[in-house]
């Protein structure tokens, strides 16, 4: 409409000037602590061999070992014919560096932004900075001693509802290929 001649590019210059400002917020991280860390399995193993170690491959390793011990998939054969009710879901391994030890560490996530999840509700808390710092004050005042714990891979322990599906990748080894059904929940769903 000749009205809104004008709207349309003030609206597309807008527009271009918010994404510039969100892409220039977004940093790629490709080294921590002075470590290059891998965007890929196969980025993972080319670092092991250039630094003539098997750091990357263990934490790979680590995570995986976990996520079978917690039954987190159920494995069928590549020709595998997932029903219909089934919903794709890609996987990676987000890698990274501990600050602690600059132990590496890899994380198998599911990209559940493709998945419709309308139909499930979910909801994980996460403790604030100055709740913990509140508490530590009032146990120090009090003359309280302090415990801290840490479940490992906590979240994988509950079965989902959801059903969904992906393909092994190079991180699962002699199961590459494989179709996977999701039996637990995984981070990113």
């Amino acid at each position: 409409e000749p009205a809104f001649a004008w709207w349309v590019p003030y609206t597309l210059r807008k527009r271009d000037v918010i994404l510039s400002a969100v892409k220039s917020r977004v940093r790629k991280v490709t080294h921590k602590y002075g470590i290059e860390v891998p965007t890929s399995v196969e980025h993972a193993r080319r670092l092991d061999k250039e630094n003539g170690n098997n750091l990357w491959a263990e934490a790979i390793q680590k995570e995986m070992t976990a996520l079978n011990e917690a039954a987190v998939f159920i494995y069928h054969p590549p020709s595998y014919k997932v029903n219909d009710q089934y919903q794709y879901a890609p996987l990676r391994i987000i890698f990274d560096v501990k600050q602690e030890d600059l132990r590496r560490k890899a994380r198998m996530v599911a990209g559940g932004h493709v998945v419709n999840s309308s139909m499930h509700q979910a909801y994980s808390s996460v403790v604030h900075t100055r709740t913990v710092r509140l508490l530590q004050t009032i146990a120090m005042n009090e003359g309280l001693n302090m415990i801290v714990g840490d479940i490992g891979n906590a979240f994988v322990q509950a079965y989902t509802e959801g059903k969904i599906w992906s393909r092994a990748g190079p991180e699962f080894g002699d199961k590459q290929g494989a179709v996977i059904i999701f039996n637990k929940a995984l981070y990113g769903l």
